[in-house]
This record gives structure tokens, sequence and C-alpha cells, in this order.
């Protein structure tokens, strides 16, 4: 029979991850190459999206180069 017990700094470590990723919000600056005058910026963008976004966005952009 498995056996589990509370670990708290599995708790305390999930915490800060969600906190991190969801709960910061910053702004993101969405820039247009092809029409400079379409470039915007977003605000209360949880961190978590905007890591993500970032992350693809630049891969794409190195790929396509």
């Amino acid at each position: 029979m498995l056996h589990r017990q509370f670990n708290p700094a599995w708790f305390i470590g999930t915490v800060i991850v969600y906190i991190t990723f969801f709960a910061v919000k910053v702004n993101v600056a969405i820039e247009d190459k092809l029409n400079p005058s379409a470039n915007r910026i977003i605000g209360n963008v949880p961190m978590g999206v905007r890591l993500f976004a970032y992350g693809t966005s630049y891969l794409m952009f190195l790929l396509l180069q």
C-alpha cells in the first residue's frame, strides 16, 4: 500500500509558481514589423501567458529570418 504524506515544500512551491505565473500582471508591447503604426501596449496580462507568448514569438522570429 502506498502511503503519502503532506509535504509543505510541494505546497509552497506550487503556490509560488501559481502566483508568479498567474497572479502577477504585466504590460505587453506588441510590435508589428510590417506596420509600425499598429504597435500596441496591452495591460494586465498574466506573467505566464506573457512568457509563453514571448518564447513562441521569438522562436518563430528566429526560424523565419
